[in-house]
């Protein structure tokens, strides 16, 4: 199991090469939202973001995540969580590269 900050290295180090990347305007509406989801989900202090996300029992975190709590912080954890608006404004932010 990856610890926090291998979690929270490994997404800056993909962000990163993805916005240098000459074809990242390619990308799909889909591979977008994923890679909010997973900006979202490394930009998460806690150790449960998603109810998909493990505990370190290794066990789901479930009803206990973030996402599951009514009132507290929202994190992307799906797709259906990544609005048009998301995916357009990570493009503008991006130049319209």
């Amino acid at each position: 199991m990856f610890s926090k900050a291998f979690a929270k290295l490994y997404c800056l180090l993909l962000f990163t090469a993805i916005a240098n990347y000459p074809y990242a305007s390619s990308l799909t509406d889909n591979q977008i939202a994923i890679l909010l989801i997973e900006q979202s989900k490394a930009n998460y202090s806690g150790q449960c973001p998603c109810p998909y996300s493990l505990r370190k029992n290794g066990k789901p975190c479930g009803g206990l995540s973030a996402y599951s709590k009514p009132g507290g912080k929202l994190p992307l954890c799906f797709r259906s969580d990544v609005t048009a608006g998301m995916i357009d404004g990570w493009r503008d932010g991006r130049g319209g590269r």
